[in-house]
This record gives C-alpha cells, sequence and structure tokens, in this order.
C-alpha cells in the first residue's frame, strides 16, 4: 500500500503542530475530533471508478467532527455526494456555485448541469434552458467537431485535455474560450465536466504583442540604416539588409560573429568601454 499522499504532507506541511497518521477512513476510526477537516477523498479502485469510496470518507468525516465543525470537500459535481452530505450534515453548499469560471456536467453530449458562471458567460441565466441542450451548441460551428472529439477523448482516467474555441452567446456574441475536459463516473455512468474560461483579455493582449512585434520586424528590416540585435556576450543575433550591404556580408556569414571581431583595431576598447556602459 502505497503512503505517498502521506509522505508529500510532511514534505509540504512544516507547521510543528502538524502531526501525521496512517489510517483506513473506511473501516478505522479517526483518532480524534476536530474543528475543521479538508479532504480531496478518492472515487477509483485502480482504474476503475468506486465512489463508495469517498461516501465512506464523509461518514467518517461527520463523526470525528466537533459540534459546529466545518467540512471541506473537493469533488466532481457529478458524484453521488450530495444526498449524503445533506443527511450527516446540518447545511452544505457546493463551492461550484460560487466559481467565476464556468463549470459544466455533459453526460452522452448533453448538458446535465450548468453553474451560474457558465450560465453568465451563454447569457442563458435559467438552468432549465440549458439543461439536455447539446454541449455543441455552445460552441461556434466552425469548433463543433473539434469539441465532438474533445468530448469523446476524455476517459475516466484522471487526465485532462485542453482545447482553445469560441462560444456563441445568446445574443450572437462569440467569445474566445479555453475549454479543460475531463471525464469520471458520475453514479449513473460516464459523465465529462467542463471548465470554462474567458480569455478574451488573453486573447487581446497576445493580438497587441503580435502586432506590436510586426511594427518592431518592419522597422529592423526596412530600415535605411544598418541595424544589428547582440547578445550580452557582443555576438550577432540577427542584422538586417542594410547592415548586410554596409558590412559586405550576409546575415548566416555574419551569424555568431562578435561586433569586436567587425570593429577596427584601434576602436575595439572604446567600443567594449561603451557597450559595457549600455548592459
Amino acid at each position: 500500500m502505497t503512503h505517498l499522499a502521506l509522505d508529500a504532507a510532511r514534505a509540504n506541511v512544516a507547521d510543528p503542530r502538524g502531526s501525521f497518521h496512517w489510517l483506513d477512513l473506511t473501516s478505522e476510526p479517526a483518532p480524534a475530533t476536530y474543528d475543521t477537516i479538508i479532504c480531496n477523498p478518492p472515487f477509483h479502485t485502480g482504474r476503475a471508478s468506486t465512489p463508495s469510496l469517498g461516501q465512506s470518507i464523509i461518514e467518517a468525516a461527520s463523526r470525528a467532527l466537533k459540534p459546529g465543525g466545518r467540512f471541506y470537500m473537493v469533488a466532481n459535481r457529478g458524484l453521488p455526494y450530495e444526498p449524503l452530505l445533506k443527511t450527516h450534515f446540518a447545511s452544505f453548499e457546493t463551492l461550484v456555485e460560487r466559481s467565476p469560471d464556468a463549470i459544466l456536467i455533459v453526460r452522452d453530449g448533453r448538458i446535465d448541469y450548468a453553474n451560474p458562471a457558465a450560465r453568465r458567460l451563454v447569457g442563458i441565466p435559467d438552468q432549465a434552458a440549458l439543461t439536455g441542450r447539446s454541449a455543441l451548441d455552445l460552441v461556434a460551428p466552425p469548433g463543433r467537431a473539434r469539441l465532438a472529439g474533445l468530448l469523446n477523448a476524455t476517459h475516466d482516467d484522471g487526465t485532462d485535455i485542453r482545447l482553445e474555441e469560441q462560444i456563441v452567446t445568446s445574443d450572437g456574441q462569440v467569445v474566445d474560450v479555453e475549454i479543460t475536459a475531463f471525464g469520471f463516473d458520475g453514479g449513473r455512468g460516464p459523465v465529462v465536466q467542463l471548465i470554462v474560461r474567458d480569455i478574451t483579455l488573453r486573447k487581446q493582449m497576445e493580438a497587441s504583442l503580435r502586432e506590436s512585434e510586426e511594427r518592431f520586424r518592419r522597422a529592423f528590416d526596412d530600415a535605411a540604416i544598418g541595424m544589428a540585435i547582440v547578445s550580452p556576450e557582443g555576438r550577432l543575433i540577427r542584422v538586417n539588409e542594410s547592415f548586410s550591404r554596409w558590412i559586405g556580408y550576409t546575415e548566416r556569414e555574419l551569424r555568431d560573429e562578435t561586433f569586436q571581431q567587425l570593429t577596427h583595431s584601434a576602436d575595439v576598447a572604446l567600443n567594449v568601454g561603451l557597450w559595457r556602459r549600455a548592459l
């Protein structure tokens, strides 16, 4: 039996108040009662989905909490945990409802659940209006085949797949998004969770950077005076056409030469001094 999770906890928790215990919570009682319990319960035995493992840990946590204690759990939205949480805890809320990222659960290609952020992103506030719709309907037509391939390629093996696409909102706006997908057993068969992040700002910044780089490239390549890009060691990385004509060598011939090698011997010391000041 592996203790890697416990070893990782020892490596990452430096607080001297911490203590570490190896327990099988499906059969052994917790050593004490606690004000707060945080967990990410397993739901696999090997590669087989076993949601009962997480259910056993929820029950063990309810017994180990002090009155008024808090239980925080990280789990896939589609796992069958909510009935058990309602049974064992006075109240509970799913943080996925408060997530700033859009989260959708897709079963057999159709939307089974969309959190508030997802409903805001697509402009459909009513959960019922989204439930049952094809997930492909949310994506701009050129990307539907890619999203279908993503859904088909997602398996219940703990890995995720990412894709950049464009979605179409209810009022026809096109939004650049990054979609992260991973599969799991939702208790009623395999499902896919999609985390959809608006990357409009990132795309705008990338476009601005490309435009800036293109302006620099044109200013460099088309300049009437000789220009060179030189490494901190003094080696020529790139030269423009004017520089090549002026010096009488092609860019390929100049590559990896140093500016000192191209400088008249009487001027090397002066140029090196200016170079060092510039650095």
